[in-house]
């Protein structure tokens, strides 16, 4: 069974505060969850769309987001999201 039991959207646009996207991820991340009122251990797999691995310097952002985000030991999937995935 799959269920989405929350969701966060994060704002579009440039960022000159010294963030990064894996800051951008934890933040939205943690309001999903509270919106949800679940833990990460609740979390059974992660999928991250991802546009290109230029941006993020990481083949597979999501291990990176799954480590980041307390995840373990779920599992990690990237969604090759072409343009349409907005991360950058």
């Amino acid at each position: 069974m799959v269920a989405i039991a929350g969701a966060e959207v994060g704002r579009f646009g440039r960022r000159t505060d010294g963030t990064g996207w894996r800051d951008w991820a934890a933040a939205a991340f943690a309001r999903a969850l509270a919106r949800a009122g679940m833990e990460p251990g609740d979390i059974d797999a992660l999928l991250v769309a991802s546009e290109s691995d230029v941006f993020s310097l990481q083949l597979n952002p999501a291990t990176l987001l799954a480590q980041d985000l307390a995840l373990a030991p779920a599992a990690a999937f990237r969604i090759e999201g072409g343009g349409a995935s907005g991360q950058l």
